[in-house]
């Protein structure tokens, strides 16, 4: 990933990543295949998400609690962000080098972890506890939001830390998502 990040895909050669990985092209070869399958097997780390966060969050709702499930995912989903911050970066600037298979799957993750909040957000809506105009759209934004650690965080260091950050952004999540008579 260190090599991927500092001279980018292009410019990171097969030698390079297999004498930081001290082995021989020929290994490389032999045990991953091409620069391509290197840079897949990185991403695919992030795309590790707890065994049943769905499960856990349906607690929740069984429990007539969307609120807390929302505040739960937004919470699990922004520690994982902030675990994978690297990832996340190199993803940004790197998927559009991985072939289609490669971004299918990183796709996939990604429609995973819309799909629980965009059914978060509807079930709030069902409830009455939450209204929103538009699910999708405030899914996205929330995962923007998380990716937006990983993003600003040189600039956000000196004013908050993780912990400081999740509390700010999931208050603002839930201000903006429950009707005025609820706060």
């Amino acid at each position: 990933l260190r090599l991927f990040r500092g001279k980018g895909y292009e410019g990171t050669s097969l030698r390079e990543l297999a004498a930081a990985c001290k082995m021989s092209v020929g290994s490389i070869y032999n045990y991953v295949g091409t620069k391509q399958d290197i840079l897949y097997l990185i991403m695919e780390e992030f795309t590790v998400r707890p065994p049943d966060l769905r499960g856990e969050l349906l607690k929740y709702y069984e429990k007539g609690e969307v609120a807390a499930a929302l505040k739960e995912f937004i919470h699990q989903f922004f520690l994982i962000s902030n675990r994978h911050q690297e990832y996340i970066l190199f993803t940004y600037q790197e998927a559009r080098h991985l072939g289609t298979d490669a971004r299918s799957t990183i796709r996939k993750v990604a429609d995973e972890d819309m799909a629980i909040l965009e059914e978060l957000l509807r079930l709030g809506m069902k409830t009455g506890e939450f209204v929103v105009n538009n699910p999708t759209v405030t899914a996205h934004s929330i995962i923007s939001l998380a990716h937006m650690w990983a993003i600003r965080r040189r600039f956000l260091k000196d004013k908050c830390n993780i912990d400081e950050y999740i509390e700010t952004v999931t208050d603002m999540i839930l201000k903006s998502v429950t009707p005025l008579n609820k706060t």
